[in-house]
């Protein structure tokens, strides 16, 4: 299964969970769908989330999505923020800095090599991504959630 989101991008975070569990926590308490069953995707935009789910860590494009599910660009677009609220590309910087978070938690790999880790391929549109979503820096993310 896969999580879904629903929330708007600069929603502020609910006390220290990451920001996946703070937008499942958001879709469950407004009654939406959070989870996909991978191998039966019912409609169109459903079927991206599931490539996207599956090639997040990787050089994703709307382009490349249009032309690996045989569709447009615009229309690849447009049926994933109908349906979820977010641009495909918005979701994978979520999925991306959802990662990051539980490994800036959970190891104490060099955040450069978690950034590569996740897709991203340089550190600055990493570290802006991070503080659009998190409000912190990954540094300061990691300082605030590890006890020494």
């Amino acid at each position: 299964l896969s999580f879904v989101p629903e929330d708007r991008l600069g929603m502020g975070l609910v006390g220290n969970m990451d920001l996946v569990d703070n937008m499942m926590l958001r879709s469950y308490n407004k009654g939406k769908s959070l989870f996909v069953d991978r191998k039966k995707p019912k409609n169109l935009a459903e079927k991206i989330l599931v490539w996207l789910n599956q090639h997040y860590t990787e050089q994703v494009s709307l382009q490349r999505i249009a032309r690996e599910l045989s569709m447009s660009p615009d229309y690849v677009s447009h049926t994933f923020k109908k349906q979820y609220g977010y641009s495909p590309m918005q979701y994978v910087n979520i999925l991306r800095v959802g990662q990051a978070q539980t490994r800036l938690i959970d190891t104490k790999d060099k955040i450069a090599d978690i950034a590569t880790d996740v897709g991203f391929n340089n550190i600055g549109n990493f570290n802006r991504a991070f503080y659009l979503l998190v409000g912190l820096s990954p540094r300061e993310f990691r300082k605030a959630n590890v006890s020494r």
